[in-house]
């Protein structure tokens, strides 16, 4: 049988050209070797222990996986749809060491006065509630380490271990962070107790006013946190401050007043210092 030829026409001709494009790519790859950067690349491995951490924010996948949702959310999750953690990684970003030439490295002197104590370094552990959401021993572990490096440490209000134990563990004066109650009784009761402990500062936190809180991170988490809380949590909301806090004292001037009238001499200087922003 004779096989027919049909006749070249202008719309075969314009299919098989646009096909070529993608024949000669096909030749091409195949005759090709991958240059080095993909030849010899490979997926680096899961971070699955602390050994594995090269910077601080390593440490994050693996909270994430050892927490319960809701109590990872909690730590670290901020409001505005987390944009206060974005800001503050970007502020903190901003803090440079600087460097010095032609000094003498041998003898590297560290240490700073700050209210008139000698800190081996300028760093200090900042306040963190409810720790024992995070590690079975809490705030002891915390004052523990910072004991074992010289270093200042923040008890906070809303702690999960008391402030006589973490004074002990810490075996130096810390600071205590207040939060204003609606009842300047509780309130006052907490300076007596910070007083009895020894602290050496007060920091009065001003920033947390109203609820609900609308943590968007926290909220969804708590959606997806299937653990039943009530023991600790009212309604199962795993808010702690609920149990705490109110929004009706106002925070102003007032306050501050009534902090520095209290007849606590170190406290009074130094709530003072922390309501002006020197700490």
């Amino acid at each position: 049988m004779r096989r027919v030829q049909r006749p070249l026409t202008r719309r075969s001709f314009l299919g098989g050209a646009a096909a070529l494009p993608a024949f000669w790519s096909w030749a091409l790859a195949a005759d090709e070797t991958p240059p080095p950067s993909v030849l010899y690349r490979r997926a680096p491995p899961p971070i699955t222990s602390a050994d594995q951490v090269i910077n601080v924010m390593d440490f994050e996948p693996l909270a994430r996986t050892a927490l319960p949702p809701a109590h990872f959310a909690y730590i670290a999750s901020g409001v505005d749809d987390d944009r206060t953690v974005v800001r503050n990684h970007e502020a903190f970003a901003h803090y440079e060491i600087r460097a010095r030439r032609f000094a003498d490295l041998r003898h590297i002197d560290t240490s700073r006065k700050v209210f008139g104590a000698t800190w081996a370094s300028p760093l200090y552990v900042s306040c963190v509630s409810s720790e024992r959401a995070f590690h079975p021993q809490g705030e002891l572990a915390v004052a523990r380490a910072c004991k074992s490096r010289a270093t200042q440490f923040m008890f906070c209000s809303g702690s999960s271990v008391s402030l006589a134990e973490c004074a002990a563990a810490h075996g130096a004066p810390l600071w205590h962070q207040l939060y204003a109650t609606d009842d300047w009784a509780v309130t006052l009761g907490l300076l007596r107790r910070a007083e009895a402990a020894h602290c050496s500062a007060i920091a009065l936190t001003v920033d947390l006013r109203s609820y609900p809180r609308y943590n968007e991170t926290l909220v969804r988490a708590m959606r997806e946190d299937s653990r039943q809380c009530t023991d600790c949590h009212v309604n199962n909301t795993h808010d702690m401050w609920r149990r705490v806090l109110a929004g009706d004292d106002p925070l102003d001037d007032e306050l501050a007043l009534h902090l520095r009238a209290q007849p606590v001499e170190k406290l009074q200087r130094d709530v003072r210092r922390c309501q002006h922003g020197h700490a």
